[in-house]
């Protein structure tokens, strides 16, 4: 069996939700330092680090070992291989550790660098913990399914928020004489949409978008209901900032609780920027060249409606930044999740030909 085939099918069987990455973390260790990887380890975050070369310029990748919850059987078939992370995102984790390799015994004028991060799927903790204590790197990689063809460079923001409605409760015999917290909260939620929400023709990448994810209320039968919890995420092009946005939303809250003489709080859970980044940079350059001469095809740059952790590093770092990784991004955290083998073999070629062109390694 192809050694590229098996090492990924491999960590595809490691279960590893956000969490609980540790065991694949050592074996991809092990794995680093089969290779010929240098300065191979776990930070203090769990994230796994090796390195090739040494010197300038640094051509970082950054894919996330963790995947969402719910195991899918490791089986190759037709041409393809199911599994948990098969495109979210262990087949570029795995393309990108493959291709690095085969730089292990050659002369690189600079340094290939892989961080595997921990808990992308939640909090970000490895990215967070990189930023806090300083990401240095010339060129960055963010594993990311895009097809083998294609070059994310855009991203839309995004605001996490909770809203908590308090009313006074009695008997639903007499229910018109009390505010039901569940219906003030689909009310005070039709106004929010209302206010925030915005659909520009053609493009959900430049759409303001809200979607209402969880909500929670009563406690008894034949009592109304005098409490409820929502949850609400909102998807924003980069026109917009989170404060922005979020100052809209709370001020709709103010006018409805002056309106409706309802107790309502909102708390900001997390926040991210929306990022577009240089279309022209050296970095987006090698990738087009590359796509072009590996898949002789013309490459295609994406904008995606959700995000990822090249939000909050392209916040943060002015470094040319892209995603890359194969796999169809239509069946992240799906039950069907799989990867063609044949896309993660071109994904390999592709990267190492950006390689070859970032380090100008002749």
């Amino acid at each position: 069996m192809d050694e590229k085939i098996e090492f990924l099918k491999q960590v595809l069987e490691i279960y590893s939700p956000s969490g609980e990455e540790q065991k694949l973390a050592e074996f991809l260790c092990t794995k680093l330092k089969h290779f010929g990887f240098s300065e191979v380890g776990i930070d203090e975050a769990g994230n796994v680090i090796g390195e090739i070369g040494s010197g300038r310029p640094i051509l970082l990748f950054i894919p996330h070992i963790d995947t969402v919850p719910g195991y899918i059987p490791v089986e190759e078939r037709n041409g393809i291989i199911t599994g948990r992370g098969a495109v979210d995102t262990k087949s570029s984790l795995v393309a990108m550790i493959v291709a690095a390799s085969n730089f292990v015994d050659k002369e690189i004028p600079g340094k290939i660098k892989i961080i595997g991060v921990v808990q992308e799927e939640t909090d970000s903790k490895g990215t967070q913990f990189l930023l806090e204590k300083g990401i240095d790197a010339d060129y960055i990689v963010i594993g990311e399914p895009s097809g083998c063809g294609g070059i994310t460079f855009a991203y839309k923001g995004r605001l996490d928020c909770k809203i908590s409605v308090r009313t006074e409760t009695g008997h639903t015999g007499a229910c018109w004489q009390y505010k039901n917290a569940i219906e003030a909260a689909f009310e005070l939620w039709t106004t929010i949409i209302e206010s925030i929400e915005r659909y520009e023709e053609g493009s959900y990448f430049n759409s303001v978008i809200p979607c209402l994810t969880f909500i929670q209320g009563g406690r008894y039968e034949n009592i109304v209901p005098n409490e409820c919890e929502m949850k609400f995420d909102v998807r924003y092009p980069p026109k917009y900032t989170p404060q922005e946005l979020f100052n809209e939303i709370q001020s709709c809250v103010e006018r409805f609780k002056d309106q409706n003489q309802v107790k309502i709080k909102i708390n900001l859970i997390s926040a991210s920027e929306a990022i577009e980044t240089d279309k022209r940079s050296d970095l987006m350059k090698a990738f087009k060249k590359a796509i072009r001469k590996v898949l002789k095809n013309h490459p295609r740059l994406i904008r995606k409606t959700g995000s990822s952790d090249m939000n909050e590093i392209a916040a943060k770092m002015q470094v040319p930044i892209v995603a890359y990784g194969p796999g169809d991004s239509k069946l992240d955290h799906s039950p069907n999740e799989y990867i063609e083998i044949e896309e993660f073999l071109l994904s390999i070629e592709v990267l190492k030909e950006v390689i070859l062109d970032i380090l100008n390694i002749h």
